[in-house]
């Protein structure tokens, strides 16, 4: 008959949750420092975090049965962005509105590639937000369009 005040060893690393949290050793676990496996396991609405950063910066991707993505950000004043990829003809559009200002064509692609709200966003609106909103989506849409 077993000892009922014995316990099961614990190897390390952990199991990982639902969520893909762990701990890696004990010291961790006795110190509450989870770690988490990525890309994360997929919520109820399909988005996932692809890396630690992505998790960090609270861009949230989504693959579908097509293989294609988005990127879900959360902007300020509670906006979301969808960040889609574009196809070949579209990168060339955005090109052309880009014109001769290479500086323009990443913000071209951008705005190409996302709405907000569920509204297309224009390359003049994209310009026009605030630093940390404009640097997400442009991330966002690097991340899908380019390699």
């Amino acid at each position: 008959m077993q000892d009922q005040n014995t316990t099961e060893e614990i190897t390390y690393p952990t199991k990982p949750d639902e969520k893909g949290y762990y701990f890696k050793s004990k010291e961790d676990q006795e110190a509450g420092n989870k770690s988490r496996y990525y890309p994360t396991p997929v919520d109820e609405e399909g988005f996932f975090y692809e890396t630690e950063e992505e998790e960090l910066i609270g861009v949230e991707t989504k693959t579908y049965e097509n293989e294609k993505q988005v990127k879900r950000v959360k902007l300020r004043k509670g906006k979301i962005a969808l960040v889609r990829e574009i196809t070949g003809e579209e990168l060339m559009e955005a090109k052309q509105v880009a014109g001769k200002n290479a500086n323009k064509v990443e913000p071209a692609i951008a705005a190409y590639a996302t709405k907000i709200d569920n509204v297309q966003v224009l390359m003049p609106e994209l310009l026009a937000m605030g630093a940390k909103d404009y640097s997400l989506i442009v991330y966002a849409s690097n991340a899908l369009n380019f390699l």
